[in-house]
């Protein structure tokens, strides 16, 4: 199970000997690159001044709306996987919307690869999660991603789910519940620094190196 939360609820579930936790993570090409930072805010347009936030994933399962609505013209960089097809065409059609009526100095880069995904996500100052009510016990993998490059994280979710649970445990940024409390925290965010040393907490190989000592340990490897 990828989080403590899945696990206590399947372990009430399922009567199984063995469940593992094995939590989610980034991957070692996902890492700060100081040239391509500068590169990418200046093609950009940001300047010194601009306290930029990173948005990564998917379109339409998260509150995109609500972050841009309230960000009072803020900028983001929204690094997102889109389909080839007419439902990836319209959500892109929807964000460009959102972002021309709410925040004319956001980019948008699509589909990239993960080397690339680390260089953008490292012209950003902090990566946003506009997090949702439907899936509680879950973590999405673009936090780890986050924590990997060394952005803090500014989070707008709900109390008492698996997320609000990480961050009181592992300090990697503010967990809001408002919008108004979301961008409190954007405003002072820059003083936030994440300690370098936790991105190998949560890399994803070493995570999976542990399952195998673990897994060993049992005698289930030969």
């Amino acid at each position: 199970y990828l989080t403590k939360e899945d696990l206590a609820l399947e372990k009430k579930r399922y009567s199984l000997k063995n469940q593992f936790l094995v939590p989610n993570g980034s991957v070692k090409e996902v890492v700060f690159d100081s040239v391509s930072r500068k590169k990418i805010r200046a093609a950009a347009r940001f300047t010194s001044k601009d306290n930029v936030g990173c948005y990564l994933g998917s379109i339409g399962d998260e509150d995109l709306g609500g972050l841009l609505k309230n960000s009072n013209g803020k900028k983001f960089i929204f690094i997102v996987s889109v389909s080839k097809d007419a439902q990836g065409e319209r959500e892109i059609n929807n964000l460009n919307k959102l972002i021309n009526k709410y925040s004319k100095g956001s980019k948008i880069f699509e589909n990239l690869n993960l080397g690339e995904v680390g260089k953008h996500l490292s012209a950003a100052d902090y990566g946003v999660l506009p997090w949702n009510d439907f899936m509680p016990t879950s973590i999405p993998v673009k936090l780890f991603d986050y924590i990997c490059v060394g952005l803090p994280v500014v989070t707008k979710g709900y109390e008492n789910t698996a997320v609000s649970r990480f961050h009181k445990e592992n300090n990697v940024g503010y967990f809001t519940t408002s919008w108004p409390a979301f961008f409190e925290k954007v405003n002072i965010v820059k003083s936030k620094k994440i300690n370098k040393n936790i991105k190998n907490k949560f890399l994803r190989e070493n995570i999976v190196a542990k399952l195998w000592v673990e897994l060993d340990s049992l005698g289930w490897i030969k």
